[in-house]
């Protein structure tokens, strides 16, 4: 225990003299203090980290397909108008931009990959927000994890100690603080958690929380990589049929593995007289190897809730079709990260009078109905029985917006249409009769122009 609290005690001055801010005292709880190192020692034996988890392919998999589907999913800042609903505000305006290009060396898209990268394999994702002089944000600034520490001040606001060369020459929450290291409030701070455990101000990342899970995976990789090193040549050891010394037994040893060892060489015979091969290891087939593997990539991407067919694994949801399987994966996985985001931004960045008329939102409409025809479709039946007006339909498809003369901001509704047992004097477009006569039109037809 001694030498513990001195390693640590060791490791705490060297951060306090770096650059980055010091990890506090509560982080040592992940993993035990080595989180402090970067990693977990599982009980396979293999030591799990940032870069030996992503050594597996499943993991690097996942991760890619969540970043990657999050971050080309369209974000908008909206507002609410009487005609339209939420429509996003223009691009040319102050905030329209800087949705778009946070900054001078990221996108909008680069920062969520980041982010989201952090949330999964740490627990955290930080953005800082820098504001200009009215309190309206300018620009937003990613923030590595490891180079942000938290702590609760005496009124139990949330301060991070962040560290950035891009904060140079930039006002952050004290005005008075200049270099690459600030004190952030937590007002000015976008802090993405998850597998938060009671209460706790940080989250925890998937090697810390499920380390024996990719230990594991780890292993099962490794031992196929050392099977196909060996070649044919199992565990186990020669039996000479009378004693032998030293230098001839390495020499039975070497003949044996020139043979045997390799990938080159797997399946060669090899011929050693006087001597006996003896296994003491089990083969592939008898470890059931492929089996353990594929049972690995199921387990983590369950965990990832990631959808098999993403990962071309056969599963028994194939009776479902692709598009059902796509949203039953936006629901399940990919509308966490998109909802943890968008609830930071907004309780971030707007007073609560200006959530109902200001909103940042991620648009799945051209994720959920990738299908043309269809999307149309669905358009056409909303703005034919008034839902929508036909300026939004094209706004929402990147269609040249008709003008309001033209009936952009119009509702329209069928006309052929009336409430049980309602008004009869609902007007349809047709003059009044009697009889037999036929109804005429109380306007004329507007004839098509003769083709020349």
């Amino acid at each position: 225990m001694n030498q513990i609290t001195s390693f640590k005690s060791r490791l705490t001055d060297i951060a306090k003299k770096s650059i980055l801010p010091t990890i506090t005292e509560p982080s040592f709880s992940y993993g035990g203090g080595s989180f402090m190192v970067g990693g977990n020692i599982t009980g396979t034996g293999t030591y799990i980290t940032q870069s030996t988890v992503r050594q597996i392919s499943t993991v690097t998999s996942c991760i890619n397909i969540i970043t990657e589907d999050v971050s080309k999913i369209p974000f908008h800042m909206e507002q609410m108008t009487e005609t339209n609903g939420w429509v996003p505000v223009p691009l040319v305006s102050p905030i329209g931009n800087i949705v778009r290009y946070p900054n001078n060396r990221h996108t909008m898209k680069e920062i969520f990959r980041m982010c989201i990268d952090d949330l999964i394999m740490n627990g955290n994702a930080y953005i800082v927000i820098i504001r200009d002089d009215s309190g309206m944000p300018s620009e937003f600034i990613y923030v590595p994890y490891n180079s942000v520490s938290v702590y609760e001040n005496e009124e139990g606001d949330l301060i991070y100690n962040a560290t950035h060369k891009m904060f140079k020459n930039k006002t952050t929450s004290d005005s008075k603080e200049d270099g690459f290291t600030r004190n952030i409030h937590f007002e000015d701070m976008i802090h993405l958690k998850k597998n938060v455990i009671n209460g706790e101000i940080t989250g925890r990342g998937l090697i810390y929380t499920a380390s024996e899970v990719f230990g594991l995976a780890l292993a099962a990789q490794e031992t196929a990589a050392r099977t196909f090193n060996n070649g044919a040549a199992l565990p186990g050891f020669i039996k000479t049929d009378e004693q032998v010394d030293e230098e001839t037994a390495t020499q039975i040893k070497s003949r044996f593995m020139e043979a045997q060892g390799g990938v080159n060489k797997s399946g060669s015979p090899a011929v050693i007289s006087g001597a006996t091969f003896i296994k003491t290891g089990m083969s592939p087939a008898e470890l059931q190897l492929e089996n353990a593997r594929n049972q690995q990539t199921i387990e983590i991407a369950r965990m990832l809730r990631i959808p098999l067919y993403k990962l071309a694994v056969p599963s028994s949801s194939e009776t479902a079709t692709l598009e059902e399987q796509e949203i039953s994966y936006i629901h399940n996985t990919l509308n966490f990260y998109t909802n943890l985001i968008e609830e930071e931004f907004n309780r971030k960045i707007f007073l609560r009078r200006d959530m109902e008329k200001y909103r940042f939102h991620f648009d799945f409409t051209s994720i959920a109905i990738p299908d043309f025809q269809k999307r149309i479709s669905a358009w056409a039946m909303a703005h034919t029985n008034g839902f929508v007006t036909s300026g939004y339909v094209a706004a929402r498809e990147n269609f040249p917006i008709p003008s309001d003369e033209n009936g952009g901001n119009q509702y329209v509704v069928p006309v052929n249409q009336a409430v049980i047992s309602g008004d009869d004097s609902v007007p349809l477009g047709l003059s009044t009769h009697d009889g037999d006569k036929t109804p005429v039109h109380d306007t004329p037809m507007k004839q098509a122009e003769e083709v020349q």
